[in-house]
């Protein structure tokens, strides 16, 4: 059975599954799940925790080190892979304007977040999404306080992985968007996207002892059958290397 749980979080608690009560109260920045756990960042040390229940919940406070030393505006968790499926690498943000800000890594190791540096923004910083790149991940950042006009979305690379100081190189920043004068990005996600298709071989022949002749075209050299488990993706080419 599937669950489905929807969470508000305003200035004055988190509205859960079409109430209209908070519960719990506090003031409230985000609310996102990530491994089907609601995690909300609000404006009380240690600023991050965990949505106990859908209703009736209460926020409990995750383990830092070093608690952040201010309250962040947004929040973003990846699964490194170092720890299974886990959700194990944190990435926050927050901005004093919308010239100066700061984005915050944390590593989950034993049980407990452990800060891995920050990154020093020339553009505020009000929200956040990440996810894994090769050994370490991309950044989406919105630009500005959250009142900013005419703001933009930046991607960003930490090119360090799980537990490894935040390594942001500025010069390869990129702008991805910016939005018309009068007009401000608030929140950024990501859109559901089909998964990649798995190719499946079975029977599989194998190149018999011998020479081809040099110049042979169409030499059989065995077979096999495929098969595509996503609808949306066709097979079209396989090649081969000889070696040697």
């Amino acid at each position: 059975r599937r669950v489905l749980f929807r969470s508000i979080g305003a200035q004055n608690g988190f509205y859960t599954n079409g109430a209209t009560a908070v519960s719990p109260s506090g003031n409230c920045r985000s609310v996102k799940a990530f491994g089907g756990v609601v995690y909300v960042n609000t404006s009380t040390t240690p600023f991050v925790g965990t949505l106990s229940s859908p209703s009736g919940a209460t926020v409990s406070a995750l383990s830092f080190a070093t608690a952040p030393g201010s309250q962040p505006y947004d929040i973003y968790l990846i699964s490194s892979g170092s720890n299974g499926s886990t959700f194990d690498v944190m990435y926050t943000i927050v901005s004093t304007t919308a010239t100066a800000g700061t984005i915050a890594k944390y590593s989950l190791v034993s049980g407990q977040w452990i800060s891995n540096g920050t990154y020093t923004t020339t553009f505020g910083g009000y929200t956040i999404a990440a996810k894994k790149s090769g050994a370490g991940a991309e950044l989406y950042a919105v630009t500005g306080t959250g009142a900013t006009a005419a703001n933009s979305v930046i991607k960003l690379t930490d090119a360090a992985g799980y537990n490894a100081t935040l390594a942001i190189t500025t010069a390869n920043n990129v702008t991805l968007y910016t939005s018309a004068a009068g007009t401000t990005v608030k929140g950024i996600a990501f859109a559901p996207v089909a998964p990649n298709a798995a190719v499946t071989l079975s029977s599989p022949g194998q190149v018999t002892s011998g020479n081809i002749a040099q110049g042979a075209v169409d030499q059989s050299i065995g077979s096999f059958q495929a098969a595509v488990t996503n609808s949306n993706a066709t097979l079209s080419t396989l090649s081969f290397t000889t070696a040697g």
